[in-house]
């Protein structure tokens, strides 16, 4: 299985945070499961769908590598209709997100 990753973001939040970002904007691109809301475009992934698809990354390192892109404002996440058997979150990419993963895209 070979993972790509923006190296420019891997410099700004590391390999982990990295691969995981790449993953979500391939949802965003690829998948059924999006949202357009008024703040932008939103993909629902569990925990689980990331870890299947990149398997080189343990729940830990996702879990790191997710709160290292919301604190470096590369996402944001959010869980609107919280379910007891529903874990998944939602993600979003912030301006300065699209602008590291898709430079040009916002200018």
């Amino acid at each position: 299985m070979k993972i790509s990753f923006n190296t420019e973001l891997a410099r700004k939040c590391g390999i982990n945070a990295a691969i995981v970002a790449d993953y979500l904007w391939h949802l965003i691109e690829t998948d059924d499961i999006v949202e357009c809301r008024e703040d932008g475009i939103w993909v629902r992934c569990p925990m689980w769908q990331i870890r299947c698809h990149r398997p080189v990354l343990t729940r830990h390192q996702i879990e790191r590598a997710l709160r290292i892109l919301r604190e470096h404002n590369v996402i944001r996440s959010d869980q609107p209709e919280k379910k007891k058997f529903d874990h998944a979150n939602w993600y979003r990419f912030t301006a300065s997100g699209i602008e590291l993963m898709e430079p040009g895209w916002g200018a």
